[in-house]
């Protein structure tokens, strides 16, 4: 039964989307028995209690289409992108949560609405400090490798470390952990062999193996269920302290339990991300780039070639697919077979 779902679904939906819904609606549900948040009123009640196993379904499948349609700007406030989004993402949530017609008491979306603002807000607030702190640490890193000697074999382990965490660039550095280990991945193709990850990773999907693919997505499912399952929680927590007004409540602490869930999932996010997602992408481009480069028509020749000579390869065939610049007249394009 559960291998009809997982292919009606997907696995990634089921995994990254409606295992963190299912877990948002069943903390809110508990929430509002416990009377943290508010609950349904008595006079439904009675209405909704013999069908609230199924109403649960719904809101959860409901909040993961949500978490779906939302996981590109859940990533990019992980990633720690420029501040506009986060002024965009807090403004709108604020003016959703206010436009809705208040009740006796804000219903469970007004809450979530609130508490995606108030992080948002919060985020935007931390965002160059938490910038300055990464890049402190990023020179530190730098100093301490550098100081090392070049046969040393800790200089290398040090190097290893800095490089899953960090860009080789110190002008990429992101605000958060997470954005410095994606970029530190997303930077690799271009610093080893010149070509742009973001432009050319869905052209190269389209040459590895199927069985590689898998891998790929299964560990990135990995890292978006724990990320996803991080920002319900932070959203949880934020509704607690939205509703509670006074840290001083006996009922803050279930939401200062869910500020730390949240942050040992987005720590596990961040090892997930850099020890398997990572590691898949990586090989990627070193196993099958000269496949795509032979699937766009590029004359690689039969001989051996320098690494410079594909670097050169790289920024023409860039020039062409993202650019829309016409083939330069040094490179050679050869039909396929």
């Amino acid at each position: 039964m559960f291998g009809d779902i997982t292919k009606a679904f997907g696995r990634t939906f089921l995994l990254a989307h409606f295992a963190p819904a299912i877990i948002f609606v069943v903390a809110n549900a508990t929430l509002a028995f416990w009377g943290v948040i508010p609950s349904i009123p008595t006079d439904y009640r009675q209405l909704y209690s013999d069908s609230l196993g199924i109403l649960m379904l719904i809101a959860a499948f409901a909040c993961a289409l949500l978490l779906a349609l939302i996981q590109t700007t859940i990533v990019r406030l992980y990633e720690g992108y420029e501040p506009s989004i986060l002024i965009i993402v807090a403004v709108s949530c604020l003016l959703l949560s206010l436009a809705a017609p208040y009740g006796p008491t804000p219903h469970i979306a007004q809450r979530a609405l609130a508490a995606v603002s108030a992080i948002s807000f919060a985020l935007l607030l931390m965002h160059w400090p938490l910038k300055w702190l990464h890049r402190l640490q990023y020179w530190r890193m730098r100093q301490d490798i550098n100081r090392l000697p070049e046969d040393d074999d800790k200089r290398g382990i040090k190097e290893y470390r800095m490089r899953r965490r960090y860009a080789p660039d110190p002008q990429k550095v992101m605000p958060t952990q997470f954005g410095n280990i994606l970029r530190a991945f997303e930077s690799y193709a271009n610093h080893v062999y010149g070509m742009d990850s973001i432009t050319m990773w869905f052209r190269l999907s389209a040459v590895i193996p199927k069985d590689y693919r898998d891998q790929i997505a299964d560990a990135e499912s990995s890292v978006y269920a724990m990320l996803n399952l991080s920002f319900v929680l932070a959203v949880v927590a934020g509704e607690v302290l939205v509703e509670t007004k006074n840290i001083l409540s006996p009922y803050v602490w279930p939401g200062l339990l869910a500020i730390l869930l949240s942050y040992i999932c987005y720590r596990a996010a961040c090892s997930s991300a850099r020890r398997d997602w990572g590691e898949y992408v990586r090989p990627a481009f070193d196993l099958y780039r000269l496949d795509l480069l032979k699937q766009l028509g590029i004359e690689t020749g039969s001989q051996p070639f320098w690494a410079d000579v594909e670097r050169k390869w790289w920024q023409h065939a860039q020039l062409m697919t993202f650019y829309n610049e016409p083939p330069r007249e040094d490179l050679r394009i050869v039909p396929r077979d």
